[in-house]
Order: C-alpha cells, then structure tokens, then sequence
C-alpha cells in the first residue's frame, strides 16, 4: 500500500542535476521568504480573517481538553488535535502567535514550492504561476489546511514508509480533509488503464464520488460524528467561475491526447471535477483550486511539446492576472 502513496517524476533526465543541487533548496527558501514577506493585506485592502480569528482564540487562554471534541479516536482526527497542540507548544514557549502562523506559512510555500520546482522543468515560471491569489489565500489565511497538505506533499515525497505514515497520519490531526486527500492519493496511483477513454471514465467516477460525498455527504458525516463544522454555512462559488477552469483542464488533458496516466495529471483532473462537482451541489470549493495547483503546474510544464506549454503557461497566467484584479480589493 505504501508504494502507491508516492509521486514519481517522469522529467528527462537532463533536467535532474540541477533540481537534486543545493541551489534548489537555496532559491525555494529565498521563493518562500519573498512570498510571505509581501504584504499581502496591503495589497488586497482586506485582513487574512482566519489568521484574526486564530491569533484570537489562542490569545484568549484556552487549554489543549477545551479544544477538542468528545469522543475517543475520531475526536482526535475531527478536532484536529495536532494542530491544537503545536499552536499550545509553541506559544508556551514564548513565540508571539503572528510570528507563529507566519513560519507556518513559510513551512508551507517552500514544502509547495521545492515540490513544484522540483518536478517541473521551469523554476522561475512556476514560481510566478505559485503568486496566485488562489495561493495567498491559502497558504497565508487558510494555513491549517496549507500546513496539512505540506505535510502529505513531505510524505509523498520520502521514502522511509515508517516515517511516511506518521507524516500521513500527523496531517488528519491537522486538518480532517486530509483523509480525503490521502485517499486520492492512493487510489489514483492504483488506478491505471491501458485505453485512455477507459481511464479518464474511472477519473470521472472517483471525481464525482468524492464531490459527492464533501457536498451532498458533508453534514450527514459532520453530524454522524460529531463535529463542531456540522450545519455551519458555507460561502459558495458560481458556476460561471468554474467554467475556466473546467475548460482549462480540459485543454491539457487534449494537449496530452487524452493520455492522462501521471499522478499531477490525474490529481488535477480529479480535483478540477471534484471542484465543478461541488460547484454544482452547491458545496464550498474554492480551496480545491489551491490544493491542485502545484499538481497543476506540474502537469503544465511536463507538456512534451514547447508551445503546448508555452500556449497552456500564458493561459494560466493570463487568468492569474484576471484573478489579482478581482482580488485586489
């Protein structure tokens, strides 16, 4: 089972040195440094609210038993514990809580930088297509679920199997949807077909149960389980803005002819359905976006032939630029 939770890379080896050097790690951490080091709210005219309301609720003296739900194991997991806990430690220790949330959020662009950096063959190009105002607000406002994806991409990323499983298992302690994700996951690095239709049909069912399930299932598990979320409101996005993205998708995968057979393909078709799915059943979306990205970038990249990825990288960005001035307050 551990096998298939892993991402290979079927980049041309000439591109590997590079990527495997030190000069990696040095230009993710100057990427990172730079990025959280943008004044953000500044530019948008609006605060990060989660990070208002998570500097808030760690202020106002709370112990680590008032921050978790009752129950035994699965409180643990829907409570997400962990992240209870680090926040606790590290404030015990003196660390102010903006200067907290803020390594958090530099942890986790450089975890989503080095990956994309290193599994594409454009370092400056994916960093430019990383300052999206999808990532911002993921990685500067919504950082628990950033942190918890970090995590799985480390994962994902290591070989030790003992010390993937705790990472694996450290991430639904964080955030609870990264069962979901860790699922994904694994059953798309088992699901491997020989004929492409047959293939992006199996893609289609996996994408459609799991929106299903986060949208329509949502409050019946919430409920089910006990969760503080359930019955809680959530804002919805429209249709016409999942359009793009539903049609941008579709242009990789018929650049690709049809052949969608690695990890970043699959994960970004699978998510981009997952996301329109949601759309359409009326269920939040929007972090899924952020959560494809790096997957995306990846996927663009490794575009075999120059101008399909030069066509499909000047798409993104165009839309990039569409998207800052929306979210430019």
């Amino acid at each position: 089972m551990i096998r298939y939770l892993s991402f290979e890379t079927n980049a041309p080896e000439e591109y590997l040195p590079y990527f495997r050097s030190k000069r990696l790690i040095l230009w993710t951490t100057v990427f990172a440094l730079i990025f959280v080091n943008i004044p953000w709210e500044i530019i948008r005219g609006a605060e990060f609210t989660d990070i208002e309301n998570y500097i808030e609720r760690f202020s106002s003296g709370v112990n680590f038993s008032s921050l978790i739900n009752e129950g035994f194991f699965l409180k643990y997991i829907t409570s997400e514990s962990l992240w209870a806990a680090l926040i606790l430690y590290l404030k015990n220790l003196g660390l102010p809580l903006p200067l907290v949330f803020k390594s958090i959020s530099f942890f986790s662009i450089f975890v989503f930088g080095y990956f994309t950096f290193k599994k594409s063959k454009s370092l400056f190009l994916s960093a430019f297509l990383l300052l999206n105002p999808l990532m911002v607000d993921f990685v500067m406002s919504q950082i628990r679920n950033s942190f918890a994806l970090s995590i799985i991409i480390v994962a994902m990323l290591c070989n030790n199997k003992w010390i993937k499983l705790v990472l694996l298992l450290s991430s639904t302690m964080i955030h609870s949807s990264s069962v979901v994700l860790i699922f994904l996951v694994y059953i798309l690095n088992k699901t491997q077909y020989e004929g492409k239709y047959k293939n992006l049909g199996v893609l289609i069912i996996i994408g459609l149960f799991v929106a299903f399930t986060l949208s329509i299932g949502r409050e019946y598990i919430l409920t089910l389980i006990g969760d503080r979320r359930a019955n809680i409101k959530q804002p919805q996005s429209s249709i016409l803005y999942s359009i793009f993205w539903v049609v941008y998708i579709g242009l990789i995968i018929y650049l690709k002819k049809l052949n969608v057979k690695d990890i970043y393909s699959k994960m970004s078709f699978t998510l981009i359905l997952v996301f329109f799915a949601s759309v359409v059943f009326g269920a939040y979306a929007t972090r899924y976006l952020a959560i494809l990205l790096p997957f995306l970038i990846i996927s663009v990249l490794s575009l075999k032939i120059n101008k399909n990825r030069i066509l499909s990288s000047w798409v993104l960005l165009f839309y990039q630029l569409i998207l800052f001035t929306y979210w430019i307050d």
